[in-house]
């Protein structure tokens, strides 16, 4: 990598570390006017509180995987939503079955920008249930 290359990362690294989101090409502002919206989403699993990965989880109860599917959140990756539906579908508990030992949670990191450029971040979660750790 040349010299040139590695004072302008150096520098962008720097500029951001300086200037957050208000440094160039760091603003989510600047693509979402794209979309024509002020808010986007993406998918949101909690267990016991802590953001966690779905996959890892199974046998579950009480969450309701259609209440993922919410047509007034704007979303970019519908396809990711649609597929952990049809993970918790698939990998239900069975009937007569105790609830899992974890509390788990599926809803939306709702992404937006405020009046000064900064991207403000909130959770709407959905649905709630139980599940147990998969092996």
């Amino acid at each position: 990598m040349s010299i040139a290359a590695w004072i302008g990362f150096i520098g962008y690294v720097v500029g951001c570390y300086c200037f957050g989101s208000r440094f160039p090409f760091y603003k989510l502002e600047l693509y979402a006017g794209i979309a024509n919206r002020r808010q986007s989403a993406v998918p949101l699993f909690l267990v016991d509180g802590e953001e966690s990965d779905i996959w890892e989880y199974t046998r579950f109860s009480g969450i309701e995987p259609e209440a993922f599917l919410n047509d007034s959140i704007p979303t970019s990756v519908t396809w990711m939503v649609e597929e952990a539906a049809r993970w918790v579908r698939s990998h239900w508990s069975e009937p007569g079955e105790a609830p899992g030992p974890h509390r788990v949670a599926f809803g939306f990191r709702l992404l937006s920008v405020d009046e000064h450029g900064e991207i403000v971040e909130e959770h709407k979660m959905l649905t709630e249930g139980f599940a147990w750790k998969a092996n």
